[in-house]
């Protein structure tokens, strides 16, 4: 039944497709309005002068390109590199972005940068990026153990892991938690949350009889730039007023115009060892939403 009624619409979309096309007269179709024109990525170093503005965008135009897709990299040449987001800075993107609309273009810009990533260098340290890393170690009991915990990071074999295999002291603890291996496999039920039992980096537990994993999960800073911390509320909702500010400020009136989209490159950050993106209070906010 559903394929059945996608079948439909993907037939009225095609209908309607080819009748808007056979609308067009020759001239419309030799001279395409600007939303049929294709747009193209353009990556800015962070040496750019108005007059190259101005070539560029005419010489793509004079080619049928409608817009493009403005992203800064970083510093490639010795002199004439200009700090991203100064005032000199903004003042070239808007002067692009004036340009643009004289030459009747389009503009996205990358929301962020140096680069693709969505961050910057006004991001407080508080509110970058973060992984949860694990770290383990294995004890036999029964005994009384009162002593640190593992700050050896497991390297694993991902090619865009950072290779940093020791904690810095700098990271918060989330949990510990201890569980009895059996034939190298740690049984369910034994698994026993021991955080509580943790004063200043130092565990003390009485540890059962048996062969026992003590793992600990951390929260360490990914050390990626200066990305943003995606999953946190705040930091997005303080990095979007900055970025969307400054924007807005030099040429809000062409948002929604000359201006079509703000972009986001790439969320691909690398991973500290064994980690994966994490952020403050995140499984609290998880069991607000779905509720375990």
């Amino acid at each position: 039944m559903i394929l059945k009624y996608l079948s439909i619409f993907f037939f009225l979309f095609l209908f309607s497709e080819i009748s808007a096309a056979q609308s067009l007269s020759k001239e419309e179709f030799k001279n395409p309005n600007i939303s049929y024109q294709p747009h193209t990525r353009w990556w800015w170093p962070s040496s750019v002068t108005k007059a190259e503005v101005n070539w560029q965008l005419e010489q793509m135009k004079s080619h049928g390109i409608g817009g493009v897709e403005q992203i800064t990299m970083g510093s490639y040449y010795k002199k004439g590199n200009i700090p991203f987001m100064s005032d000199e800075f903004i003042d070239i993107l808007k002067h692009m972005v004036m340009e643009a609309k004289r030459l009747d273009m389009e503009v996205s810009i990358n929301f962020g940068g140096p680069g693709w990533i969505i961050g910057g260098s006004w991001v407080p340290e508080d509110e970058h990026s973060k992984d949860i890393v694990p770290s383990f170690f294995d004890i036999s009991g029964p005994k009384k153990y009162s002593g640190p915990l593992s700050t050896q990071l497991i390297p694993t074999t991902r090619s865009w892991e950072i290779r940093d295999y020791k904690l810095s002291g700098k990271e918060k603890l989330i949990a510990v938690v201890a569980g009895k291996l059996s034939s190298g496999t740690i049984l369910e039920k034994s698994i026993q949350v021991l955080t509580s039992k943790v004063n200043k980096g130092k565990l003390n537990w009485q540890v059962p009889e048996g062969q026992w994993r003590i793992m600990s999960f951390w929260l360490k800073r990914n050390g990626h730039h200066n990305t943003v911390d995606h999953f946190s509320i705040k930091a997005m909702q303080r990095y979007c007023e900055y970025f969307g500010g400054k924007l807005y400020e030099a040429f809000g009136e062409e948002f929604g115009k000359t201006v079509e989209s703000l972009f986001a490159d790439s969320f691909e950050l690398h991973n500290s060892a064994s980690g994966i993106y994490w952020s403050e209070g995140l499984l609290e906010e998880f069991k607000k939403y779905k509720g375990y």
